[in-house]
C-alpha cells in the first residue's frame, strides 16, 4: 500500500510539473522573447510600440482596427455613428464590460480615459478632440466632438485605452505596475529586466483564448533570442536576427515572417540654429552619400526595404509621385558638389540612436562608413529607447543627427509628417519653415475629400524631401519567427498580435 501511494504521489508531482496543455491538444501557455523591458504598464506611459506589445493584452479600446484589411473591431464600443459634417462621433458601449477591479466601463470612464490620454506622452491622439464639446450622453453612449474632419480620426483613437476611473484613482502608481484593464489577459508577476507575466483574465467578456498564459522573457541579445527559440525556451521571437532567417527556416520546426510595416528607419536633421546640419546643402549632401540598398543589403540583408521616399508604401495616403526625389538618388559627385557649398568645416558630427533595438548600432556604423567616402566624420552616441526622444527635443546641443525609427499615428504618412515638423518639431525647424507645414498638412487633415487629402498630403511630402529635414534609409518589416505549430497571428492597429487569437495547433 505504501508503494502504492508513493507511486501515485509521484505521478502527481509529475503531472503538476508537466506545461499546460489545453483540451484541444494545443498549448495554452506561450513563451515570447522580447528584447526590452516594458519599464511601465500603464495604458499612456508611453509611445514606444514595443511596450505596446504587452500593455495591448492588458487594455481595450473602444475598438481595434483590423491591419489586413483596414476593418473596425469593436471592443468596448457596440457601434458609432458619425455626423453627416464629419465633427461628432457617437460611441454605443456595450453593457457589463468590467475591469479585472469588478468595475463596470461606462461612458464617464471613456471620457476620462480620453481627457487622461490628453495629458500623456500619447497625446498626439487625442490632439482633434474638441473637449469643450465632448459629452457623456448617458451611461452607455459617449459622444466625441472633433476640432475638424479628417478620415484619420479613428485610426488614432483605436489607440486610446479605456481605464475605469474609479480603478485608476485607487492606484498608487497610476497603473504603471499595477494595470487594470478589461483585456483578454491581467498581470501575475512583473520582475523588471526579467519577465512580464500575463494570465487569462476569467472575467473577460469576449471570446476565451486558447492561450491562457503568456510569458515575456526579456532577452536583449537577438542571437539569443534565436537560441531561446529554437532550444524550446521560448515559442516566438520578437525582433529575430536577420542572419537567422536561414537558420530557423531550415529547422523544420519554426518559421521566420516579415510583415510590412508603416515604421520607417530615418535620419532627423537637427536644424537648430548654430548646428552644422542646420545648412541644407549639408543635409542634401549626406541624403545622397547614403546607399539605402547597399545599406539595406548589409545590415538587415534584405528584410527591410530600401526608402523611395520618406514614408512607407503602405500608408493609406502614399502616391508613387512622392518617388524620384532628387535626394532619394544614391548620387556620391554630386553629394561632394553639395558639400563644397555648404559651410562643413570638418567637424564630427554626432549621430544618436538607440541602443539595442533593430540593430540600429550597426545600421550608424554602416551610415558612418559611407559617410567618410563623402568626408564627413562621425561619432555614433547610443540611448536607451526610453531616453532617446527626451534627448531628441530637449537637448539639440547633444546632436546633430538623430537615427531613430518612427511610425504614422494613423497610418497616413501626411499624419506623421505633420507630427515631426509641426506637433513635436522633432529637427527643430524654424517658426518660419514649421508654419509651412502647418498650412499644407492641416488642410490633409483636417479634409474628408479623398483627391483634396492626396493633393497637399503630396506638397507636405514635398516640403520635407525639398527641405531634406527628415531623410529615410528604409521601411521595416515585423520580424517575428516561431513555432510552426503556432496560427491565427493576427495584427492590430500598425502590427500588435492579440495574443488572445493565437492557436497552438499540436
Amino acid at each position: 500500500m505504501k508503494k502504492l501511494m508513493c507511486l501515485l504521489l509521484c505521478l502527481s508531482l509529475l503531472v503538476a510539473a508537466m506545461p499546460l496543455v489545453a483540451a484541444e491538444g494545443g498549448k495554452d501557455e506561450l513563451v515570447v522573447a522580447y528584447p526590452v523591458d516594458p519599464g511601465n504598464l500603464s495604458p499612456f506611459g508611453t509611445n514606444s510600440s514595443q511596450v505596446d506589445f504587452i500593455v495591448y493584452q492588458i487594455y481595450e479600446a473602444l475598438f481595434k482596427v483590423n491591419d489586413a484589411d483596414g476593418s473596425i473591431v469593436p471592443q468596448i464600443m457596440d457601434n458609432y455613428i458619425l455626423s453627416e459634417d464629419g465633427l461628432t462621433y457617437t460611441f454605443n458601449l456595450k453593457q457589463g464590460i468590467k475591469d479585472t477591479n469588478g468595475n463596470e466601463i461606462t461612458a464617464s470612464d471613456v471620457l476620462f480615459s480620453f481627457e487622461l490620454c490628453s495629458k500623456s506622452p500619447m497625446a498626439i491622439n487625442t490632439l482633434c478632440v474638441d473637449f469643450d464639446n465632448t459629452k457623456v450622453i448617458d451611461d452607455y453612449t459617449f459622444q466625441l466632438a472633433v476640432l475638424s474632419p479628417s478620415s484619420t480620426y479613428m485610426s488614432q483613437f483605436a489607440k486610446i485605452y479605456i481605464v475605469d476611473e474609479q480603478s485608476y484613482a485607487a492606484s498608487a502608481d497610476g497603473f504603471i505596475s499595477t494595470p487594470v484593464g478589461t483585456g483578454p489577459y491581467k498581470l501575475e508577476n512583473w520582475t523588471q529586466g526579467t519577465t512580464v507575466t500575463l494570465t487569462y483574465n476569467e472575467d473577460y467578456h469576449g471570446a476565451e483564448p486558447q492561450v491562457k498564459k503568456l510569458v515575456f522573457k526579456v532577452i536583449g541579445e537577438a542571437s539569443q533570442r534565436t537560441t531561446a527559440l529554437m532550444t524550446g525556451e521560448a515559442d516566438i521571437n520578437f525582433d529575430y536576427l536577420v542572419t537567422d532567417a536561414n537558420y530557423i527556416n531550415d529547422s523544420g520546426t519554426h518559421i521566420t515572417e516579415d510583415r510590412p510595416t508603416n515604421v520607417v528607419y530615418a535620419m532627423y536633421f537637427n536644424c537648430d540654429e548654430g548646428k552644422p546640419t542646420s545648412d541644407i546643402n549639408l543635409r542634401k549632401a549626406i541624403a545622397l552619400a547614403v546607399d539605402n540598398e547597399a545599406l539595406t543589403s548589409v545590415v538587415y540583408f534584405g528584410h527591410n526595404t530600401p526608402a523611395t521616399t520618406c514614408e512607407s508604401k503602405s500608408c493609406y495616403d502614399y502616391d508613387e509621385s512622392w518617388e524620384g526625389n532628387e535626394c532619394y538618388q544614391y548620387d556620391l559627385e554630386k553629394a561632394k558638389e553639395y558639400l563644397a557649398q555648404s559651410s562643413y568645416d570638418g567637424s564630427p558630427l554626432t549621430i544618436i540612436t538607440k541602443s539595442n533595438v533593430n540593430s540600429f548600432d550597426k545600421l550608424a556604423e554602416a551610415v558612418q562608413n559611407q559617410l567618410k567616402q563623402l568626408g564627413v566624420n562621425v561619432e555614433i552616441v547610443q540611448y536607451d529607447p526610453a531616453t532617446i526622444t527626451t534627448v531628441t527635443l530637449e537637448q539639440p546641443e547633444n546632436w546633430d543627427i538623430n537615427l531613430s525609427d518612427h511610425m504614422t499615428p494613423s497610418n497616413y504618412a501626411v499624419d506623421s509628417v505633420n507630427t515631426i515638423h509641426v506637433r513635436r518639431n522633432y529637427p527643430h525647424i524654424s517658426d518660419e519653415m514649421k508654419q509651412e507645414f502647418s498650412d499644407v498638412t492641416s488642410v490633409a487633415l483636417s479634409t474628408t475629400d479623398h483627391d483634396e487629402m492626396i493633393e497637399y498630403a503630396s506638397k507636405a511630402i514635398a516640403l520635407n524631401q525639398d527641405y531634406c529635414t527628415l531623410y529615410t534609409i528604409c521601411y521595416s518589416t515585423l520580424k517575428l519567427a516561431y513555432s510552426n505549430n503556432l496560427t491565427n497571428i493576427n495584427c492590430y492597429g500598425c502590427n500588435i498580435i492579440d495574443f488572445s487569437e493565437i492557436q497552438y495547433v499540436a
